[in-house]
């Protein structure tokens, strides 16, 4: 394996497990200020409905910024997303459950750029994509098994502000892996509209997905 891959595939397991802590945190904390199941259930539906609406844009941005910048430019975005939600809950733990779900559905639409990105990553970093694509599957995989355990141990264990200043950490190791991927740039078909780019990247979504 290259370097490069290396890298992509680290950057993508810390970013992995930064990203379901984040999400079992919030589920958590939610529940505690509702006591609502239906509050509560309404936050997978905004991450997971928000990551597959952003994979529409990816063709769109890609031609005009460079696919590892995008990574960058996302997960520190992501990360100055947790951070203020951080602060935000320390300074006033009763926040209106409106305002975490406008930044838990921000992070999520950020977050829709990862997988697509990281599998074109994967075929300019990597000769043997079979290894490539095993390799992110285990991390992938891996952090799914121990992901939700984590989330709730640091939960448990240090409360909210503790637990999400941890997975901050997370976030800021992710952002400063991806900042070190090369360069890599798409070519542009300049005959293509807008509204092609965006219906190509419908039909590439949906082949990741189903």
């Amino acid at each position: 394996m290259t370097k490069a891959f290396k890298l992509l595939a680290l950057s993508q397991l810390v970013a992995n497990l930064a990203d379901l802590s984040f999400r079992v945190l919030i589920i958590a904390n939610i529940y505690l200020i509702s006591d609502s199941l239906v509050s509560t259930s309404l936050v997978p539906i905004l991450m997971g409905g928000a990551s597959f609406a952003t994979t529409f844009l990816v063709p769109l941005v890609s031609k005009y910024l460079p696919l590892n910048k995008i990574m960058f430019y996302t997960q520190a975005a992501k990360t100055f997303s947790l951070a203020f939600l951080t602060v935000s809950l320390y300074f006033w733990p009763r926040l209106p459950l409106l305002f975490i779900y406008l930044v838990v559905t921000l992070i999520s639409l950020l977050d829709g750029f990862e997988q697509p990105i990281t599998i074109t990553l994967m075929t300019h970093y990597e000769t043997d994509l079979a290894r490539g694509d095993s390799v992110l599957t285990v991390c992938s995989e891996s952090v799914a098994v121990i992901g939700w355990g984590v989330g709730g141990a640091l939960f448990a264990s240090l409360g909210i502000h503790g637990a999400l200043l941890v997975t901050l950490c997370f976030f800021a190791l992710a952002t400063f892996l991806t900042s070190r991927l090369p360069r890599v740039v798409v070519i542009k078909d300049s005959s293509e509209t807008t509204c092609q780019t965006l219906f190509k990247g419908g039909n590439y979504c949906i082949s990741i997905q189903f």
